[in-house]
Formats: structure tokens, C-alpha cells, sequence
């Protein structure tokens, strides 16, 4: 662990019509990369977005990337207009929710940064 800075979030409750000030802590962690992490070294320099590469990831399996995706990725695939690609494209989407980073990263080729902010309430 490399730093923890405390700041406060406001969570609103639209029912109620009440806020709910929680204390929410952002710690800087880095990662060891080895057999058991797969990650991405660098610095702050280093862009990653693992969310975006794994859809160009399904894309690419497939043939074709759903219309809300093409703009974020900026990916020359054709957009998946029938709803048996749909279907494929989600499908595949689906299975990677319930690998862990690791397997992610190892099929995928999607790495996270060594370096990551995580955040915490208390």
C-alpha cells in the first residue's frame, strides 16, 4: 500500500429525500506483478481500460461490435444488427463476469495497471 487519502461521499436517497455522508477512502495500492498477477506496469502515464479492450476483444471473436460500443472504442468492426449476433456478442460478455483478473487477463490479453486506486467506505 503506497498512500490513503479520506475524503467524504454523499450518498442521496430519492425516497426517503435524506443524504447519507459516509467517510470514503482512496488508497493507492501497487500490485506485485508475478505468476499470480498479471498486470501492467508503469506510472500514472499508463492509460488502461480494461472495460473497453475486452468488448474490442468480444468484437473481434465475433465479427462485430453492438452500436453503443463502436463510438467508445472507435472500432472499425461492422455493428451487430440481427439479434442472433446480439445474442453471441452478450453471451460472450457474460462469461467473462465471472472469471477472476487473472483468467480475464489470460484470455483476453486485457491487462490491469500494477498501479490502481481503490476505494473504500467506512
Amino acid at each position: 500500500m503506497m498512500g490513503t487519502d479520506w475524503t467524504y461521499a454523499a450518498n442521496y436517497n430519492p425516497a426517503a429525500g435524506t443524504y447519507a455522508i459516509r467517510e470514503m477512502a482512496k488508497t493507492v495500492v501497487k500490485y506485485k506483478k508475478d505468476k499470480n498477477t498479471i498486470c501492467l506496469e508503469g506510472g500514472d502515464d499508463v492509460e488502461v481500460d480494461v472495460g473497453r479492450c475486452v468488448q474490442e476483444y468480444i468484437g473481434k471473436q465475433i465479427g462485430c461490435m453492438p452500436p453503443w460500443t463502436r463510438n467508445a472504442t472507435n472500432s472499425a468492426s461492422r455493428e451487430c444488427f440481427t439479434d442472433v449476433v446480439y445474442k453471441s456478442y452478450m453471451e460472450l460478455y457474460r462469461t467473462f463476469t465471472h472469471l477472476t483478473e487473472n483468467e480475464l487477463a489470460t484470455q483476453t490479453g486485457c491487462l490491469p495497471k500494477c498501479n490502481r486506486d481503490e476505494y473504500h467506505l467506512r
